[in-house]
């Protein structure tokens, strides 16, 4: 069963100095999941947050926009869909010319062009039941 997540926020860890993307569980409130991303893509998620708007397109910014050219690729949605050794795994969901079309990638880029395109944003339930985090 697919589970809706949204985007909650990110936080850079003062510590490791890492970042770390919380995305809430739709229908448990107070579950999260919980993916360590690399600095380049924390930074770039970070700075739509606070609104900032670079002097150039960024590569989500340019990724985005050749999908927007194409009437006949539409992208769907974004699934979070396995998890080994601490590494999350996702795909990307495409409609081309009718046809479902999936792209194995890394979670930081499937979320961050998902967020960029506004794309609804999916774990698998076993994922959540073994990787999700309560906070109250």
């Amino acid at each position: 069963m697919l589970v809706r997540l949204f985007f909650k926020r990110i936080i850079k860890e003062p510590v490791a100095s890492r970042y770390l993307m919380l995305l809430q569980d739709n229908m448990e409130k107070e579950r999260y999941l919980q993916i360590y991303i690399g600095d380049k893509e924390g930074e770039t998620v970070a700075s739509w947050e606070r609104n900032i708007v670079p002097p150039r397109p960024m590569t989500y910014d340019l990724i985005t926009e050749i999908l927007n050219l194409s009437d006949n690729v539409v992208l769907e949605k974004i699934l979070i869909d396995g998890c080994n050794q601490d590494v999350f795994y996702a795909k990307m969901y495409f409609n081309v010319n009718g046809l479902e079309k999936v792209i194995d990638c890394r979670p930081s880029d499937a979320i961050a062009i998902g967020l960029k395109m506004n794309v609804p944003i999916y774990a698998e339930s076993c994922v959540l039941e073994k990787h999700g985090i309560v906070i109250i």
